[in-house]
C-alpha cells in the first residue's frame, strides 16, 4: 500500500456555494496529477511496477473490475481535499514564523494550543494539535513548578 500526497493548485478564494461541480473538477485534476506523477516517476519509485518499455505499469494496480491501463487508477482511492473545512489552515511560505508558540503567547499565564500554533508539523492536523497541546501543558507545568 502506498500513499501519495501533493499540493493541488487552487483558487485564492473558495468557489461560490452554488458551484456544485467544483469538487468533481478538483477530483479530476487530482486524478490527472496522479496519472502524470505515476507516468513520470512511478517506475523509478517502484521498479517492480515497471513495464517492458520502462514506464510505470498500471496493470500492477489492484482493480477488482479488471480494467486495463490508466483506467485501473479508478479502482484506487484518489481524493482532492477542497471543501471549506479542508482548506482552513495553510502553511504558505514564510507564514510559520508568525504563529504563536503554545508556551509563549505574550501574556503571563496564558497558554494556547491547536494545530494553528507553532508546532512541529507546521500544518493543520490532528498530530499538530496534539503536539501543540503537549507543548502548552509542558509550559504550564514548568511555569507552575517555578511559581509563575
Amino acid at each position: 500500500m502506498v500513499s501519495l500526497f501533493g499540493a493541488l493548485p487552487g483558487e485564492a478564494t473558495a468557489p461560490p456555494h452554488d458551484d456544485c461541480e467544483y469538487e468533481a473538477r478538483k477530483l479530476a485534476q487530482a486524478r490527472a496529477q496522479a496519472v502524470a506523477f505515476l507516468q513520470d516517476h512511478g517506475a523509478a519509485l517502484w521498479p517492480g511496477a515497471c513495464s517492458s518499455t520502462g514506464s510505470f505499469d498500471f496493470e500492477t494496480l489492484v482493480d477488482l473490475q479488471n480494467r486495463s491501463g490508466v483506467a485501473r487508477l479508478d479502482a484506487q482511492y484518489v481524493r482532492a481535499n477542497v471543501g471549506p473545512c479542508e482548506r482552513y489552515t495553510t502553511a504558505t511560505a514564510g507564514s510559520l514564523r508568525h504563529r504563536l508558540a503554545p508556551g509563549d503567547s505574550g501574556y503571563r499565564g496564558f497558554y494556547v494550543a491547536g494545530d494553528w500554533t507553532a508546532q512541529a508539523t507546521g500544518t493543520g492536523s490532528v498530530e499538530g494539535a496534539v503536539l501543540s497541546g503537549r507543548a502548552a501543558a509542558r509550559a504550564l507545568l514548568s511555569a507552575a513548578s517555578l511559581g509563575r
